[in-house]
């Protein structure tokens, strides 16, 4: 038997568990599904800007955030003495004038320990194998340690990185310079600015 949704999430990192707990606040019957058995304990995010956590505020997570993470009024790249690059962070509006620093990992748990008091899961491990577009709607095939399922969803969102089966081959391609580095290593102060150190 096929299962039926309105919106099928493939993927449960930060942005499938946001869309999730929107879709949740939303009244909008959703399902979403996570090719790993567990979530990682890794973290491939280590911030998260402002607008960002006003947009989470909205979802009622941003004070478990905050309460988590580590607030940065500011940030700066040095390269020995000299300061390369200097963002002050405490001069924007709204509720949080500052960067969060906060592990993916733990924003992902976050998130969904919300959903699930929302009442819903994830699907893991579910696998996503097949898409296909009919009339009604898209009908996935998700394998689920060896068995195949079905779900028709009106719509599905793609949150499973760039080169996974979610994302349409007639998509905007995205293409990093064959020369650009995996990962960026910076040093960062969070405290005091240095002129009171």
């Amino acid at each position: 038997m096929t299962e039926q949704t309105d919106v099928l999430i493939v993927g449960a990192g930060p942005a499938g568990l946001a869309t999730a707990l929107g879709l949740a606040q939303a009244g909008v019957a959703f399902r979403i599904v996570d090719a790993l058995p567990a979530a990682q304990n890794t973290s491939r995010a280590a911030v998260i800007h402002a607008a960002t956590l006003q947009t989470l505020g909205r979802l009622g997570v941003a004070d478990s955030l905050i309460a988590q993470g580590i607030k940065a009024p500011d940030f700066r790249v040095r390269d020995g003495d000299r300061v390369v690059l200097e963002v002050n962070f405490s001069v924007l509006g709204g509720g949080s004038p500052f960067a969060l620093m906060i592990p993916q990992d733990e924003t992902e748990a976050i998130l969904a320990a919300r959903l699930q008091e929302m009442g819903h899961d994830i699907l893991r491990p579910a696998r996503l194998t097949q898409l296909d577009q009919r009339a009604d709607g898209v009908l996935a095939t998700l394998d689920q340690l060896g068995e195949q399922h079905s779900l028709l969803a009106r719509f599905v969102v793609g949150a499973d990185g760039e080169k996974a089966l979610s994302v349409p081959k007639r998509a905007l391609p995205f293409r990093a310079p064959p020369t650009a580095p995996s990962c960026w290593l910076t040093s960062t102060w969070i405290g005091p600015s240095a002129s009171t150190r």
